[in-house]
């Protein structure tokens, strides 16, 4: 008995389906067929679109997948990406921020690119570890992270500059203030969920050595926590450690318990005895 391979659907078949399951899942597109593989798609009355199917379809023919399938399969990941370029169009670089988060929060990030076989170009760098510098776009309260691919976009060349430049115009009224019942400890006070933002900021840091010295003990559990003191006795870094402990379990946007000394313009994890 002789078996016979399924046929595959025509070019025809295949490109008036994406138009019929375009126009279902996204309404508000014009979508007109303009050559074999080409279809014209005008987005919100004026941006316009060309798009050829032919690697689509060259695609499709070499897999098993129902003609449905892979159609709404292909039509998924256009609309996707359709969102994040308008996304991009839309971004603004004042709206770039510092933000930081933990080796934690990132490990995650990345195994979920890796889970879904993505390259994962989100932009980050180890400030010391476990804390992670990245950068985020900010407009009407909706953060995205930012990756290589926006930043190109945008035509930004120094992300870390422009976007400390950023934080000082959206938080002008940024300060250091004593923490209450306590001998030279202080906290910053910002706004927002920012605080820690401002571990990145040498500015900041250049005014709070001129009040407390240049030794600098902190601690940032959270991302809207940043204690900090001059004085660096055991004492100190034994109240510090303790109150790290106690944020990090207690308060919201976890970051980490670690002690963190700052000198010559650097972080790094401080050591600490419990004994």
């Amino acid at each position: 008995m002789r078996l016979f391979r399924r046929r595959k659907a025509s070019a025809v078949k295949y490109v008036e389906l994406f138009i019929e399951r375009l126009g279902v899942r996204r309404p508000d597109l014009l979508v007109t067929k303009t050559g074999k593989f080409e279809i014209s798609i005008i987005e919100g009355g004026s941006r316009k679109h060309t798009v050829s199917l032919h690697n689509a379809y060259s695609e499709f023919e070499e897999l098993e997948d129902s003609l449905e399938f892979a159609v709404d399969r292909r039509v998924a990941a256009f609309i996707e990406q359709m969102e994040e370029d308008s996304l991009i169009d839309k971004m603004n670089p004042e709206n770039i921020l510092p933000i930081v988060r933990s080796h934690n929060y990132v490990q995650h990030l990345v195994s979920a690119y890796e889970d879904q076989s993505a390259e994962c170009d989100l932009l980050f760098d180890e400030i010391c570890h476990p804390f992670f510098q990245m950068f985020c776009h900010l407009q009407n309260d909706n953060m995205t992270l930012l990756t290589s691919t926006h930043l190109s976009a945008m035509n930004v060349v120094d992300p870390l500059e422009l976007s400390i430049k950023n934080l000082r115009q959206k938080l002008p009224s940024a300060k250091s203030l004593p923490l209450r019942d306590t001998d030279d400890v202080y906290l910053i006070a910002a706004g927002g969920t920012f605080e820690s933002s401002f571990l990145l900021d040498p500015d900041f840091w250049g005014r709070a050595s001129g009040d407390v010295g240049n030794k600098i003990l902190a601690i940032a559990p959270t991302r809207n926590t940043v204690w900090f003191s001059g004085t660096d006795t055991p004492k100190m870094r034994a109240y510090l450690s303790n109150a790290a402990r106690h944020l990090l379990d207690e308060g919201p946007y976890p970051l980490a318990a670690n002690l963190l000394t700052r000198s010559d313009g650097k972080w790094a994890v401080a050591a600490y005895d419990e004994s």
